[in-house]
């Protein structure tokens, strides 16, 4: 099941780098949509306003298509770092930093990174508090363990690099 999650996170990452390179592609074609808009003001002929039109629609649904490609990325992409966790969003993850420094984050969300899942979040303070800082850590790289849940974990050790 892990592995189904795992390409299932890895073929939305994929679909998402399309998207993206589909709607640059786009851009270079349009430019900017609300620039077409001013032509609609000027005696050009219906059919050139109709062209204008469908081409203002286009970049609307490019964009739709590409926020929730993106959407549908982030939350593959999460699921599968909450099956490797054992957790769920809002579990403090500790983990050794590349110095060998003991740090935590408060889990939020995660990113796939050289085949490999990146969790990030607000820094977990020592006082106990939330930081406005951000923390990564890359799972297949830092040694971490989930502070909350029971789940197996690696042991953070001091890490030399």
């Amino acid at each position: 099941m892990l592995l189904e999650m795992k390409n299932s996170a890895i073929e939305a990452e994929e679909n998402y780098c399309e998207m993206i390179e589909r709607a640059y592609e786009w851009q270079a074609v349009v430019e900017c949509s609300d620039r077409l808009v001013k032509f609609l003001d000027l005696d050009i002929g219906d059919q050139s306003k109709a062209l204008i039109n469908n081409l203002i629609s286009i970049d609307k649904v490019v964009n739709q298509s590409l926020a929730e490609s993106e959407t549908k990325r982030k939350e593959l992409i999460l699921e599968y770092a909450l099956a490797i966790l054992g957790g769920k969003p809002g579990d403090i993850l500790d983990y050794a930093d590349y110095c060998g420094r003991e740090r935590a984050i408060v889990v939020e969300e995660a990113e796939m990174l050289g085949g490999g899942v990146t969790v990030s979040g607000k820094r977990f303070l020592k006082s106990g508090r939330i930081g406005t800082l951000w923390g990564h850590v890359h799972l297949d790289i830092y040694p971490w363990k989930l502070r909350i849940s029971n789940a197996p974990s690696r042991k953070v050790e001091n890490v030399i690099t």
